[in-house]
């Protein structure tokens, strides 16, 4: 049969802008995938269908660094430079993270109502759940939990720290959204931590994980509300809108946080420690306490912003006795849930009705999210900003916090 196009080649589908082609490319290469895997996330996501050799084309023409080595660029030795630079016990470092951190860099450079329905109870028999993990389906259930080593009480440095909080998804493993946060074990604040999850991604899990305490009222309103306004469909019965289990039963959040730790929580803690020592903080000056609370929130987001994006792109290693899937990364079996045998089910929401329930919850997210007075803020923006607005990071936190001091100190004594 003759060539209607009067051009030799093969039809690959839709092929996407090369914008947004290398930014995948790009996120396939720091998840590590095989490449039958990337073929398959191609044609899911846009449609493009090629094969081996075109993929290993398009790669060499964007030069798209390959999974067991970097390529040698300036981009990617700073980066790497900066991770070492910010670790505080330099063994913490793994190639496998630098090489993470380099390739986002790369990425980034190159692309660019609580409701009427207030929370009652929870519903008869979640209290007993099955320790050995199990989802299904991709955003079956979302975990949540907080974490405490750079609290108050963990860093004995007087009335300084603060908490994390994270959402994960089961199934997946994915971490979706993580926070400081000045109180993890206030309900108001959390709340708001699970409306900007929601806000950020437009849909909820079908159910919500925790363990039993106080702190997860407000949270849970808002997840029922959304879950019966979206989901009404659902028998509540075969899928509840949230479960309660036992602190040594929530596995699949707990194991979570010793990966942190050592990923970049240790150093995180280490680094705020000096403070004991460089003779630049003193607990009983009300100056460093709020300097310290308005800085330090800020580098430890930045840390846990680098590990989810490291965590949700690792390879998992393969585990024959896992029920869920294993060998490959959160991210990989969250975008293509079917090559694993799974479907998403997640609950699609409208933003604004989200927004409406986060109005309900009895402190703004402002007053949630307060780390300093007001007045102290406003005056340590303006500071930052004289100073050039520096980045804030592990390794340039206590000379900003420093330079800072004595501006704000000098400030005091002019009024």
């Amino acid at each position: 049969m003759s060539n209607p196009s009067g051009h030799n080649g093969q039809c690959y589908g839709q092929v996407p802008p090369d914008d947004l082609l290398v930014h995948e490319l790009l996120q396939y290469a720091q998840e590590r995938l095989p490449m039958k895997e990337r073929l398959v996330r191609l044609q899911e996501k846009f449609g493009y269908h090629i094969k081996l050799a075109k993929l290993k084309a398009l790669n060499a023409k964007f030069e798209i660094p390959s999974s067991t080595r970097m390529k040698s660029s300036a981009l990617a030795t700073t980066v790497g430079a900066e991770k070492i630079a910010d670790d505080a016990n330099l063994g913490n470092v793994s190639s496998k993270e630098i090489f993470s951190q380099a390739t986002l860099a790369a990425a980034e450079e190159r692309g660019r109502m609580v409701s009427a329905l207030r929370y009652q109870a929870y519903p008869p028999g979640t209290e007993n759940r099955d320790a050995v993990p199990t989802a299904r389906g991709v955003n079956h259930e979302h975990y949540v939990d907080g974490h405490e080593r750079l609290t108050s009480t963990a860093l004995d440095m007087g009335p300084v720290g603060f908490g994390i909080y994270a959402i994960r998804e089961k199934c997946s493993g994915l971490v979706m959204h993580v926070a400081v946060a000045p109180d993890v074990h206030k309900s108001t604040t959390i709340g708001h931590i699970y409306c900007d999850m929601v806000s950020l991604n437009g849909f909820i899990g079908r159910q919500l994980t925790a363990i039993h305490d106080n702190d997860t009222e407000e949270m849970y309103a808002v997840q029922a509300a959304l879950r019966r306004t979206f989901s009404a469909e659902l028998d509540e019965t075969e899928w509840p809108p949230f479960a309660v289990i036992k602190s040594s039963h929530s596995i699949s959040i707990r194991n979570l946080w010793p990966q942190w730790l050592k990923s970049g929580g240790h150093n995180c803690q280490s680094v705020m420690l000096q403070g004991k020592t460089n003779g630049l903080f003193d607990p009983l000056e009300e100056l460093d306490v709020n300097l310290f609370q308005w800085l330090w929130p800020q580098v430890v987001q930045r840390e846990l912003d680098h590990f989810k994006q490291y965590w949700n792109c690792h390879r998992v290693r393969k585990q024959k006795k896992k029920d869920m899937p294993s060998g490959t990364s959160p991210m990989d079996v969250y975008s293509v849930p079917e090559s694993y045998g799974y479907e998403d089910i997640r609950v699609p929401v409208d933003v604004a009705v989200v927004e409406h329930l986060r109005g309900q919850i009895a402190e703004s997210r402002k007053e949630a999210f307060r780390f300093v007075p007001d007045q102290f803020a406003a005056a340590a923006e303006e500071v930052y900003a004289v100073l050039g607005r520096p980045q804030l990071t592990l390794g340039s936190g206590w000379q900003v916090f420093a330079q800072m001091q004595a501006k704000l100190r000098s400030r005091e004594e002019d009024h």
